[in-house]
C-alpha cells in the first residue's frame, strides 16, 4: 500500500490502532490501582478507580477498532474504488497558447 491511493488512510487507522493499545496499557494500569487500594481499605478509592478503568476501557477499544475499520477501508479503497487509475485527476491543459 505504501505509496498507493489508500496508503494515507492505512497511516491514520495504524496511527489510531497504537493510541488504543497505549490507552489500553494505562487501562490496565487503573485496574491494578483499584486492586492495590482494596487491599488497603480504601474501598471508595477502588470503586472509583474502577468507574475510570471501564471509562478508559472503552476508549482504548473504540480508538483501536476504529483505526482496524480505517485500515479496511483504505485497503477496499483502493484494491477497489481506485482500480485501474479511476480516481487520479486528470490534468486540465490551458487554451492558451504557448509563446
Amino acid at each position: 500500500m505504501a505509496g498507493g491511493s489508500g496508503a494515507l488512510y492505512v497511516k491514520v487507522g495504524v496511527l489510531l490502532y497504537v493510541i488504543g493499545a497505549a490507552v489500553a496499557v494505562v487501562e490496565s494500569g487503573f485496574f491494578i490501582g483499584a486492586a492495590a487500594a482494596s487491599g488497603d481499605g480504601g474501598l471508595t478509592l477502588a470503586i472509583t478507580m474502577l468507574a475510570v478503568q471501564g471509562g478508559v476501557e472503552s476508549l482504548a477499544v473504540g480508538a483501536t477498532f476504529l483505526g482496524f475499520a480505517i485500515i479496511g477501508v483504505a485497503i477496499l479503497y483502493q484494491l477497489s474504488i481506485c482500480k485501474d487509475g479511476l480516481c487520479k485527476r486528470k490534468a486540465v491543459r490551458s487554451t492558451r497558447p504557448r509563446n
